[in-house]
């Protein structure tokens, strides 16, 4: 199979990155992760505390509509994409990009429709 290869150039900050710098860094660093980390916890679990006595927003239809509208524009841009194809190189072979396709149709089938059913029902 003829493959093409793809020259990849460095960004300027990658021509600049003082990789001694950055270690340094890290090493006088790294103990505020596991702070950030509690942190983070902390608020998820006490967000979720405080959470807890609200009422639940009825964000169902709203969902059914983003879903739907991702759904519309990535299709969109796959058409557009397998139009523009001829004119790059094939840096991934056609039969690659079918399981991907298939698996977010799947998914759609199994849970997609059930959901757009429930909506309707309580629309």
């Amino acid at each position: 199979m003829n493959m093409s290869v793809l020259t990849l150039q460095e960004y300027e900050f990658e021509k600049q990155f003082n990789e001694n710098e950055a270690i340094q860094w890290m090493q006088e660093n790294w103990k505020k992760s596991f702070l950030f980390s509690a942190l983070y916890a902390a608020f998820i679990f006490g967000g979720r505390h405080l959470m807890n006595k609200r009422a639940k927003f009825e964000l169902r239809k709203p969902l059914v509509l983003w879903s739907l509208t991702l759904a519309v524009f990535r299709r969109h841009n796959i058409h557009h994409s397998e139009k523009a194809e001829a004119d790059l190189p094939a840096l991934v072979p056609p039969h690659h990009c079918a399981p991907v396709l298939l698996t977010s149709l799947l998914v759609w089938g199994c849970s997609g429709r059930r959901l757009l059913a429930t909506t309707l029902k309580t629309a």
